[in-house]
């Protein structure tokens, strides 16, 4: 399972989603940090076309874990060219100009 949360501005929309079980983890490596903070990505429960379908309508969107990262580069969402790693820790931000 994975958690989706929407954060609304006047800039647009951001979509935070992250393996439910890194939720509230932080990875570091060298000068870099992934900080899966409850208040960013806390949000809904939601399965992959939910996820789908959030990141097709948002701005920018972070999105960081090993499930949702290969479910996304199954559906060609993503492509492995993009994805960045912290310790380990596969992550994706995706900004829509």
């Amino acid at each position: 399972m994975f958690m989706l949360k929407t954060h609304n501005s006047d800039s647009g929309t951001i979509v935070a989603v992250c393996d439910s079980d890194i939720l509230g983890k932080r990875f570091e490596e060298h000068d870099k940090v992934l900080d899966i903070s409850n208040y960013f990505f806390d949000g809904d429960k939601a399965d992959m076309t939910t996820i789908i379908s959030a990141i097709s309508t948002c701005t920018s969107a972070m999105i960081i874990g090993d499930n949702i990262i290969s479910g996304l580069e199954k559906k060609n969402i993503i492509t492995k060219e993009h994805i960045q790693f912290i310790s380990k820790t596969p992550y994706i931000m995706i900004f829509k100009v």
